[in-house]
């Protein structure tokens, strides 16, 4: 009897899916899976990142995947925040005698940012390529593809924190640069990862829509972005 990819509904060749890459699989799904299960999940994806951080984004497009996504997305959100505080010691710290720092406002602000970011990366997304553009995606699958996609990116935040806590005082404008090239090869790879990844997340688009598709998302959430910063912030720090 035939199989068909639950991804993409073609029929399976040794039991592989010759257009997205899907495997059959009698692993169960996150749905039954515990919450440790999926901790572990997370773990072991986290780890095969850091030397094939495409193939853990192409290996496992599938909407069974949401919620390792979301927690992909909340770790890299609570680090951010952490990264935040980490930033606002390294030049403030050494006015502490002088300037009480709101630190969990601080990680709060942080949260909220890289959190709606990677949100508003996925909801528009999908909005652009499966409304405007007719790519065939969902909103699961898309929140899959941010999620596992920016895994590296939390290496870097964690790594960026790190050297905020560490550095501080003279060294503030040492420490700046090194966040900001760090920061920087972890957005690009980020991207890379996230375009790339899209080959086996969306329904096949025309190249060319598929340029000015990612050129619109990426200018939505950047906008969405500063608007946060711009307004957000200033109303947590209050």
């Amino acid at each position: 009897m035939a199989k068909f990819c639950s991804t993409c509904g073609k029929e399976l060749v040794d039991g592989k899916c010759s257009d997205c890459g899907s495997k059959a699989s009698n692993t169960p799904s996150n749905n039954s899976k515990g919450f440790g299960d999926i901790l572990k999940e997370y773990w072991d994806l986290l780890k095969e990142s850091i030397k094939k951080p495409f193939d853990v984004v192409k290996n496992n497009n599938t909407e069974d995947n949401l919620l390792v996504a979301l927690i992909s997305m909340g770790v890299t959100s609570i680090l951010g925040g952490v990264f935040m505080c980490a930033i606002i010691k390294s030049l403030f710290g050494e006015f502490g005698d002088f300037v009480d720092i709101p630190y969990f406002k601080v990680w709060l602000c942080g949260f909220l940012v890289f959190a709606i970011l990677f949100v508003a990366m996925a909801l528009v997304g999908y909005l652009i390529f499966d409304k405007c553009f007719k790519a065939n995606t969902s909103i699961k699958k898309m929140f899959v593809l941010v999620g596992l996609s920016q895994i590296t990116l939390s290496f870097a935040v964690a790594i960026i924190t790190i050297l905020g806590f560490i550095l501080s005082g003279d060294n503030a404008e040492t420490i700046t640069n090194i966040i900001f090239v760090v920061l920087l090869f972890a957005t690009s790879l980020w991207t890379a990862i996230l375009i790339k990844g899209s080959e086996h997340y969306i329904g096949k688009i025309d190249t060319n829509k598929f340029v000015y598709a990612y050129a619109i998302l990426y200018s939505i959430v950047i906008i969405i972005t500063y608007l946060c910063i711009k307004e957000i912030i200033p109303t947590v720090l209050k």
